[in-house]
């Protein structure tokens, strides 16, 4: 019977291995879990909210065994405590406002029309979940599923499997009724397979983008929903009156924790001049501190990448920096390697280069570059990339901060997506080809408001009446 195996991180060992399930496992699987859902969907959002606070108790009660669990399975050292904080925190607030918002919303009751929306359950929902955060993304998914009165199929990482055991025996702690939770381990032909069946009704997957397509593709013609949260690129801009202490902290915890695979982790910086020598010199300074080692020994806060794939990849990555240009600024000597297979430095680079390769899962890279304030936005900083960001700006100014925020929310006011248009070349302010300032919404280019686009919803209902009583 074919099986699948957790590889540790930390000494290339076996850490868990479990068979696969059957055919007839699986078909069993699905007809408990729409017989559990059929019933569960009756229940109210009071017992639902019960049981899934059971089962954090639970959870949290084995957090001392979990810890350890998830140095061994992925490389996060022991000093940070699993993942217990989040989890607990999220896990309370979707119970708290899962009736909230899942409350019918009336549209309009007058004698001539009762017009309402309301939100039922979808059935039997499928997370995938992945291994970098196995916890948090899981509980993610898992309790707002089960609070919106679905059953739950879990198929966790092949990295973390162990991960879907602990849910799934907290869940039966917690006295949950049977088939509402259930916890399976397939390959990814028995996943494409389930998924392409029309027996699921919605899958959550949180990994990478070439698994998001596949997803996608395995479903095609099954009409189910999907949530998909896939991997990023994230920038970060220090500008000039930002308090650089603060901004270097900030960012080399977020370029470096979890040994930067997160997919929403620093994966490039953008530092104004006025402060970019004294960013460089205390980036440097910070990292040099970090200390690569065993996961599970305490005083280690820098763990091994978890394949040795991710970590030849941002190799190659470093040495395709250098050789464009960049200035390497930490020394590997400073990071030890001991006995992990697939320990990497903290690495740090700064030029004006730009690395080819898309984002591999894992896969580091943060080249820093000198720009004037005045280039984000108009073709440098925030638009070269083609991969989602999610940006991050640091400055002291709370007026400036304040300012943009109320110019963003007045934009997303009145913004109208509009046909998609080609945009226009033109020079980049360095002189390369390249594009001109852009706006997306939704992912279209749209063109900036016109008047009639800045008149509030209630102007634009007067105008369309008088127009209407004139025809």
């Amino acid at each position: 019977m074919e099986t699948i195996k957790v590889i540790s991180p930390v000494d290339g060992s076996v850490y868990a291995e479990r068979p696969i399930i059957s055919e007839s496992g699986l078909d069993a699987v699905i007809a408990n879990s729409k017989a559990a859902q059929a019933r569960w969907m009756l229940t109210s959002f009071e017992e639902r909210g019960r049981y899934c606070l059971k089962f954090l108790d639970a959870l949290l009660g084995m957090n001392d065994e979990i810890t350890p669990e998830i140095a061994w399975q992925m490389g996060r050292p022991v000093r940070y405590g699993g993942e217990k904080g989040g989890v607990e925190a999220r896990t309370k607030f979707v119970v708290e406002n899962a009736q909230a918002a899942l409350s019918s919303l009336m549209v309009e009751d007058s004698g001539a029309f009762r017009r309402y929306v309301k939100h039922v359950p979808l059935g039997v929902v499928l997370v995938i979940a992945p291994w970098n955060y196995p916890y948090l993304t899981t509980i993610n998914t898992v309790i707002p599923a089960l609070m919106a009165g679905n059953s739950v199929i879990l198929k966790h990482a092949a990295q973390t499997l162990v991960v879907g055991e602990r849910f799934a025996k907290a869940f039966e702690m917690a006295g949950l009724p049977k088939g509402l939770f259930q916890n399976i381990v397939m390959n990814h032909a028995q996943t494409e397979k389930l998924l392409g069946s029309g027996q699921i009704d919605h899958c959550n997957f949180t990994g990478s983008v070439a698994g998001g397509r596949a997803i996608e593709k395995a479903a095609a013609g099954t009409f189910m929903t999907l949530g998909l949260e896939l991997g990023g690129k994230d920038p970060a801009y220090v500008l000039a009156d930002a308090n650089v202490h603060a901004a270097i902290e900030t960012l080399v915890d977020g370029a470096f924790y979890n040994s930067g695979q997160c997919c929403c982790g620093i994966e490039r910086i953008y530092v104004h001049e006025k402060v970019y020598k004294e960013f460089v010199d205390g980036f440097v300074e910070l990292t040099k501190k970090y200390k690569l080692g065993n996961p599970t020994d305490p005083a280690t806060n820098l763990g091994p990448m978890v394949r040795t794939a991710a970590a030849d990849f941002v190799r190659g990555q470093i040495d395709e920096a250098v050789k464009k240009g960049a200035k390497a600024l930490i020394d590997e000597s400073l990071f030890p390697r001991q006995q992990e297979r697939h320990a990497l430095s903290g690495a740090a680079s700064a030029g004006r280069c730009r690395p080819q390769h898309e984002r591999d899962d894992g896969g580091k890279l943060r080249p820093r570059r000198r720009h004037h304030e005045s280039e984000v936005g108009r073709g440098g900083a925030e638009t070269h990339e083609r991969q989602p960001l999610w940006p991050h700006l640091l400055h002291l100014d709370e007026r400036r901060r304040r300012r943009r925020e109320n110019r963003r929310g007045a934009r997303d006011r009145h913004r109208v997506p509009q046909p998609l248009r080609l945009p226009r070349s033109r020079p980049a302010l360095d002189g390369r080809e390249g594009h001109g300032p852009r706006r997306f919404a939704l992912g279209r280019r749209v063109r900036a408001p016109d008047k009639a686009e800045k008149l509030s919803f209630e102007e634009r209902v007067r105008v369309l009446k008088a127009t209407l009583e004139n025809i």
